[in-house]
């Protein structure tokens, strides 16, 4: 088994509409074709990204994806304390963040 350090790429922005599920969408199915990646859809209620993950699925471009949706900032951190024990690691990571939540994304750019 390699040894991988997991690469995490937040994709923010204070304004909604700016294009951030669209950048972290295409980033994560660019990053899957590398190796295993993990995409976090914090954007509630929209869930844009959990939407476009399961159009993936339909149709078998999930292999090396996954998906989970987080609600707030204790939700992203405890999905990326725990990102190290899933059963597939994944090698990157990919935060689509919400708009309009300042905390969450300080917490982010911390990251």
């Amino acid at each position: 088994m390699k040894d991988t350090v997991t690469k995490i790429i937040s994709v923010i922005q204070l304004k909604g509409g700016a294009g951030k599920s669209t950048v972290a969408t295409n980033l994560a199915a660019m990053l899957a074709e590398r190796g295993r990646t993990l995409l976090i859809d914090a954007d509630s209620p929209q869930y844009t990204s959990e939407c476009w993950y399961v159009l993936r699925s339909k149709h078998g471009f999930t292999d090396d994806l996954d998906l989970t949706t987080c609600v707030d900032e204790n939700a992203i951190a405890q999905t990326l304390r725990t990102a190290s024990e899933m059963k597939d690691v994944p090698e990157y990571i990919v935060v689509d963040g919400p708009a309009r939540m300042e905390r969450v994304t300080r917490y982010m750019m911390a990251i």
